[in-house]
């Protein structure tokens, strides 16, 4: 059974490596992450640095 992650950010490029990191280390791993941005300026390269699939 596939898991959903969802995690809502808004300027929080600072905690957002921490949350993926966090979900990273989870032993589970049938799961997607979604994460919503409301448009900030400071969560691409957060984003970029993971190595994962990004859609926009």
């Amino acid at each position: 059974m596939i898991i959903s992650i969802i995690t809502a950010t808004y300027n929080s490029g600072k905690t957002l490596r921490d949350t993926l990191d966090s979900v990273l280390r989870q032993t589970y791993s049938d799961y997607e992450h979604i994460i919503i941005d409301g448009a900030s300026f400071c969560i691409r390269s957060t984003l970029k640095s993971t190595k994962r699939q990004i859609y926009h």
